[in-house]
């Protein structure tokens, strides 16, 4: 059998490439069962959960199997039991992501930066605020100042990439960036500053 890893995130259907090669191959008789970690590896939205169970339905899926100890049967009870499972596994991911913006929501009332990129010119402090990085600052901080000057983005991303940035700093170590129009551009249009 063949392993498949998959990296993005189970919540929106149609997003996970890996599964729909493995769902396309069962359906083309290349599996004929999975192999997975928990139910939750499988579906947490409804649209892949009952393609799964109509696969099973139809028989093109045989078996399934777990390694955490959930106890599939392919029967109507099993089938039920693996659509709850789906359905617990959709809750928990919906509520999760509630619970992820509520704690942004929370660290930006507080002024605290959410992000986990830290930004140009600035660094995260223990508490989440982001404080100027010395030199780096000075260096964003010029950049803006330039465009104010209307000087063209390329000048300014050629003055960037001369002074040497991103400069090492007490909270920065130096690190190989493309700085181009459009880092310029993106960096200058970004909110946060």
């Amino acid at each position: 059998g063949d392993r498949i890893h998959e990296k993005q995130s189970a919540k929106v259907s149609d997003k996970r490439r890996a599964l729909r090669d493995m769902l396309d191959g069962l359906i083309n008789g290349k599996y004929d069962a999975i192999i997975t970690w928990s139910p939750d590896r499988l579906a947490r939205n409804m649209k892949e959960a009952g393609e799964i169970i109509d696969l099973l339905d139809k028989g093109v899926i045989k078996d399934l199997k777990f390694s955490n100890n959930f106890v599939f049967t392919n029967e109507p009870s099993g089938k039920m039991l693996l659509g709850i499972s789906f359905v617990m596994a959709k809750q928990y991911s919906d509520q999760h992501g509630q619970n992820v913006n509520r704690a942004i929501r929370r660290k930006t009332s507080e002024g605290k930066y959410a992000g986990s990129h830290t930004k140009h010119g600035y660094y995260k402090d223990g508490s989440h605020f982001l404080r100027p990085d010395g030199d780096n600052f000075a260096l964003i901080s010029e950049v803006f100042a330039m465009r104010l000057r209307k000087t063209s983005l390329t000048s300014i991303a050629t003055w960037l990439r001369d002074k040497g940035y991103p400069l090492k700093t007490k909270h920065t170590a130096p690190r190989k960036l493309v700085i181009s129009d459009k880092f310029i551009s993106d960096l200058l249009r970004d909110p946060v500053y």
